[in-house]
């Protein structure tokens, strides 16, 4: 039989989350377009902002996950008239 599937879910971002997610995006992103801790910090604050993040709910590959992990995440903005903003969209391989 094959290596079980994972299971992800979404869930609203933590601030515990930020050093996570700072280093998922060092890993999706080239040095000088990846942001500083500080700069993902800022559009992750700024009002209408939301951040979604994705993390297991299950085994992956072969693991057996005990606790979650964090997996990918994805920063917004609400802007006026119901429009939108993608900041960044960030996924692990």
């Amino acid at each position: 039989m094959g290596v079980p599937a994972a299971t992800y879910r979404l869930r609203d971002y933590r601030p515990g989350d930020l050093r996570r997610l700072w280093e998922i995006d060092q890993q999706c992103f080239a040095r000088g377009i990846a942001y500083s801790q500080r700069e993902l910090a800022h559009y992750i604050a700024q009002a209408g902002g939301f951040t979604v993040v994705a993390e297991t709910a299950g085994p992956v590959g072969n693991e057996t996950a005990r606790q979650p992990h964090i997996v990918g995440f994805l920063v917004g903005h609400v802007l006026p008239r119901g429009a939108g903003h993608i900041v960044t969209i960030d996924v692990l391989p």
